[in-house]
């Protein structure tokens, strides 16, 4: 199945990057509607296996990236 988001490669080296400095942490990303604007990004690390079963999980060789359930249809287009 193909991933519900794409993410370049200039991306994917970044957050390669940044998770081989965090051993089993994965880069997890959601969308907070409490900011002033509106919405806003929260990214933080997580547990490798710390995704729920709602949540789009991307996975490349030495990255994760975990996309919050509830936050997906905000990122989509």
């Amino acid at each position: 199945m193909p991933d519900m988001f794409e993410i370049t490669d200039e991306a994917k080296a970044y957050i390669t990057e940044l998770l081989s400095q965090h051993e089993g942490k994965a880069l997890g990303v959601l969308i907070n509607d409490k900011g002033c604007g509106g919405h806003k990004y929260q990214w933080g690390l997580l547990r490798y296996d710390g995704a729920e079963p709602t949540d789009e999980v991307i996975d490349w060789p030495g990255g994760r990236l975990v996309v919050d359930g509830a936050s997906i249809m905000w990122m989509i287009g």
